[in-house]
């Protein structure tokens, strides 16, 4: 129990690397969460930063989840009495928490998308191909960003309980628990972006909101 204790601990601190803070800091001088989103992840830098640093933080956020998971499951090893794909998907869910709230950034931090990729592709990689095949149809029909993070994440998990449920595929539960909670967490993440999706205020892409810093959403 103590090692898996120990590798939760170590995938919630791997998230917890404010990839965005850090890149910000280094290419401006400045906290990318004093401007646009208020957010910390890939998005709002591509939108503060310009798409080059924006892309690398979006890169090294999905490799954290990925490494989060992979090294995370490893040291828990089969001590702990749990399948790898549990530990796995435990040790990733909190390297995606550690992203939203991370420890060394004062709980400020992104939405968790990049890092629940990096998961996906460490526990599942068809399960990514699912989430990223939704997200690009849901941003090209809707241009907006937040739309296409919800809606994918909550994509992914219908699409498994219909594969496992009404197809009869071998859908593990492990698989669909992470799924249904990366789809919570996510939306969680994205509550202010909801409030400006009924309002008719959130940005579309190309096309990024004027005026004061928004509201921090997670």
């Amino acid at each position: 129990m103590l090692r898996l204790i120990g590798a939760l601990v170590f995938a919630y601190l791997v998230g917890s690397i404010p990839t965005g803070v850090l890149v910000g800091r280094l290419r401006g001088g400045i906290d990318i969460r004093d401007h646009g989103s208020g957010g910390s992840g890939g998005t709002n830098a591509v939108r503060v930063l310009g798409w080059g640093p924006g892309i690398a933080v979006i890169a090294v956020d999905l490799l954290k989840g990925y490494l989060g998971a992979r090294i995370g499951a490893s040291l828990a090893g089969a001590a702990v009495g749990l399948e790898p794909e549990v530990v796995a998907a435990l040790a990733g869910l909190c390297t995606v928490i550690g992203h939203v709230f991370p420890l060394y950034a004062r709980f400020r931090g992104g939405k968790g998308v990049a890092p629940a990729a990096g998961v996906l592709l460490a526990v599942d990689p068809a399960a990514l191909a699912i989430a990223v095949t939704s997200f690009v149809v849901l941003l090209g029909a809707s241009r907006i960003v937040s739309v296409a993070s919800i809606g994918s994440s909550i994509s992914l998990f219908l699409v498994l309980a219909v594969l496992r449920w009404m197809v009869g595929r071998d859908i593990s539960d492990s698989l669909l628990a992470l799924s249904l909670t990366l789809s919570v967490i996510i939306t969680v993440a994205h509550r202010a972006n909801l409030a400006r999706l009924i309002a008719g205020a959130e940005p579309t892409l190309g096309r990024p909101k004027s005026g004061p810093t928004e509201p921090r959403s997670g």
